[in-house]
């Protein structure tokens, strides 16, 4: 069998509108055949990825446009009539159709290529892959320009995505928009089949703004304005056709001559991935809370109509407030209890009444109910796990995917009138979804975004069983989420924790090698936001801008005259892992003093690395010193004695300061080593420093540990007893 994915009424629903009758009644009969071959098995096993790839190129011959027949076109189609063109489209299907074999493919090829009046084909080609990685045939005969063709909300009922490029465009720029197209599907799914609204429908394409059609056309003149001033928001206009659809178009424009920022040197808020999903889209989850939310079955309080809370929600409250009240009963007892009884006997004694539960409180109460019933059930995000017949099975069942965990903790939040979105995040490409329409299948991550009327944000995913409502999810540091049941979409950073928040380890290990030279080898670790500066610094970039980066780096943290060699990325340069990379640095021999058999050397051999001074400076262009953000580090070094020397003495421990905060230091010994560590505590400071030129003058201003000086000695040479 040639792979399948969703299936259900989608192709039905698809084919039926599109083709003539005879056609439909083909995809019907298909569709039948289908579900009665695989009559009694669940549809669950179709749901497997099948990538359809579609590529023609078309042109539309140069006529004009009457005013009557203008009113019956979209405005692309006008458009291409106006301007006459060349193009080129590629679709792109994803778990959407069925493709069993050669007959399925070629009524698929048959329907997924749209044309328009007036339009020619001169090139095509179609490529299908089933779920096991082969390709189905395809049959490669010519398809013959239509006459006519059903009306465009049809049409664009096939397309998941199309590129038009159009020849010279005097205006270079892009035009990106989506259709939103009122409607129903069916799918499949294990055993039923459930209603839901029709995919997202997404176009990117390169228009000629040619002026003679821009007189013709005010729309498009408002949309060349908009390039020239791009607006903070998409523009967006709703469009009822004749036959009573309703069309809602995003479009979001970006000139293509306007330089694209410096990824590095862009203020992290600028870094929000873009994304738009469709009002359908946001719809569709909205009704699976609200599917969620029916199976807690809330009832509404005769009289008043207030919502009452439903059992779990109840007993997720009381369990925290039952629980936080005897805590508070306990110290009230020990204090106020005890102050009052010691003051005055013959007092009356206190009694305690607790406080109701704050926002926060239940908050915390639904989430660790929530943590506590529920495992996760490993299955990708998007594709859906135990999907119960009914809604109040969801609380029958100990094991959802992740998905359906985040659902029904956003639905009992809701309940108990917080306010609460269910949302997704991507831990793959450093936390951000480089595209500005992803479908879902591209994040990996469900959880539910809770908000206070005080404006405190958590972000709370059941899955991590230890963690509480303050600790964000661990994976999720740094990166970027999207609550997507709101109408206006908004990503959102997720905070550092308190412990590892934009942290480092360095270890490293001293050498004094026969030349007299003093070598270190550096081993460093990034977690949090280093972790992806660091690599997009020093890595992503490659070539001479990464030599480029690395060389400013070493000069701003390490004593002057520092040699790098053997610089090695060991890890973390693809996947979402930590950072990590290797190097040699050789420290310049002024740091090493002789006195005879005795060798003094400097403590800024060992704290020789401050990654927080990354901040301060950019490999191409001057920037300000700005460190807004709470920080901790650890560097740990080992000095190896040669053989046949000996510990003089260490530094004591001590404190200093930096720019940025303080830094303890500790030397201690070890079996002949020296051991030295260091641990940096970042204040949150703002010290701008406008110039590159002042950025040395500035770090100069602090103390360092030069004067903290290890020295060693050459034991004498040991005496034979009973020599010659």
């Amino acid at each position: 069998m040639k792979g399948v994915t969703r299936a259900g009424g989608v192709l039905a629903a698809f084919l039926l509108l599109f083709g003539a009758a005879n056609a439909g009644q083909k995809t019907e009969k298909f569709w039948d055949d289908l579900l009665r071959k695989y009559e009694g098995e669940s549809l669950a096993c179709l749901l497997d990825n099948v990538v359809i790839d579609v590529e023609y190129t078309g042109e539309v011959a140069r006529r004009d446009v009457s005013d009557t027949e203008r009113g019956g076109l979209d405005a692309s189609r006008a458009a291409s009539l106006a301007l006459g063109s060349r193009y080129t489209t590629i679709n792109r299907y994803t778990k959407q159709f069925a493709i069993l074999n050669e007959a399925g493919a070629a009524a698929m090829r048959e329907f997924v290529v749209p044309y328009w009046v007036g339009q020619k084909l001169t090139h095509h080609s179609m490529e299908i892959v089933d779920r096991q990685g082969k390709k189905v045939p395809v049959p490669a005969d010519r398809i013959e320009a239509r006459s006519a063709f059903p009306h465009e909300a049809e049409v664009y009922r096939s397309i998941k995505v199309l590129v038009y490029k159009l020849d010279d465009p005097p205006v270079p720029c892009v035009v990106t928009f989506h259709y939103t197209i009122e409607g129903e599907e069916a799918f499949g799914f294990q055993d039923r089949v459930f209603a839901s609204a029709l995919p997202t429908y997404r176009m990117e394409m390169t228009y000629n703004f040619a002026q003679a059609y821009l007189a013709q056309n005010p729309w498009w003149q408002d949309a060349l304005n908009t390039v020239r001033t791009p607006p903070d928001q998409p523009v967006t206009k709703t469009i009822s056709s004749a036959k009573g659809e309703m069309y809602q178009y995003l479009w979001q424009f970006k000139n293509l001559k306007a330089a694209a920022p410096e990824p590095f040197a862009a203020p992290i808020s600028d870094q929000a991935p873009r994304v738009y999903f469709s009002p359908n889209f946001e719809s569709n989850w909205e009704k699976l809370l609200d599917w969620y939310a029916e199976g807690l079955d809330p009832v509404l309080e005769p009289g008043d109509g207030q919502r009452v809370l439903s059992g779990p929600v109840r007993d997720a409250l009381s369990q925290f407030e039952a629980a936080r009240n005897a805590e508070l009963a306990k110290q009230f007892a020990e204090t106020a209890l005890k102050d009052t009884v010691a003051a005055d006997s013959a007092a009356p004694a206190p009694v305690f009444v607790p406080e109701p539960l704050t926002e926060k409180e239940k908050i915390a109460a639904v989430f660790a109910y929530v943590q506590e019933r529920y495992d996760v059930l490993d299955v990708p995000l998007g594709r859906g796990g135990y999907f119960p017949h009914r809604p109040a099975e969801v609380f029958e069942v100990t094991r959802l995917a992740s998905q359906d965990i985040a659902g029904v903790l956003v639905s009992m939040l809701r309940l108990a009138e917080l306010d609460a979105d269910f949302a997704v995040a991507a831990t793959t490409d450093f936390g951000q979804t480089l595209v500005d329409y992803p479908s879902l299948s591209q994040f990996n991550r469900a959880l539910a975004v809770a908000r206070t009327p005080d404006g405190e944000v958590y972000f709370l995913d059941a899955t991590e069983k230890a963690a509480g409502i303050e600790d964000a999810p661990a994976s999720l540091e740094g990166q970027w989420v999207l609550p997507i049941t709101r109408g206006a979409p908004e990503w959102l950073a997720v905070p550092m924790s308190t412990v590892a928040r934009n942290a480092w380890l360095v270890q490293g290990r001293v050498l004094l090698d026969s030349t007299g030279a003093v070598r270190k080898k550096i081993e460093v670790t990034c977690h949090g936001e280093l972790n992806r500066l660091f690599r997009e610094k020093f890595y992503a970039g490659g070539g001479a801008a990464a030599e480029e980066a690395r060389r400013v780096w070493i000069e701003q943290n390490f004593p002057k005259g520092t040699i790098v060699r053997n610089w090695v990325d060991e890890r973390g340069l693809t996947k979402d892992e930590d950072y990590k990379f290797t190097f040699d640095a050789i420290f310049p021999s002024d740091l090493v003093t002789a006195r005879g058999d005795t060798l003094v050397l400097s403590g800024a051999i060992f704290g020789a690395i401050h990654p927080v001074q990354l901040f301060a400076v950019s490999a191409d262009r001057e920037l300000p010193i700005r460190l807004r953000f709470e920080e901790r580090g650890e560097e740990r070094s080992i000095f190896s004695l040669p053989v046949g020397w000996e510990i003089v003495s260490i530094p004591e421990d001590h404190q200093y300061k930096k720019p940025f905060g303080l830094v303890d230091t500790d030397y201690g010994r070890r079996e002949g080593d020296v051991t030295y560590a260091m641990e940096y505590r970042i204040e949150e400071t703002e010290k701008p420093v406008e110039a590159a030129g002042q950025v040395r003058e500035y770090f100069e201003q602090f103390p360092k540990n030069a004067d903290r000086r290890i020295v060693i000695r050459k034991l004498p040479p040991v005496e034979e007893e009973g020599g010659a």
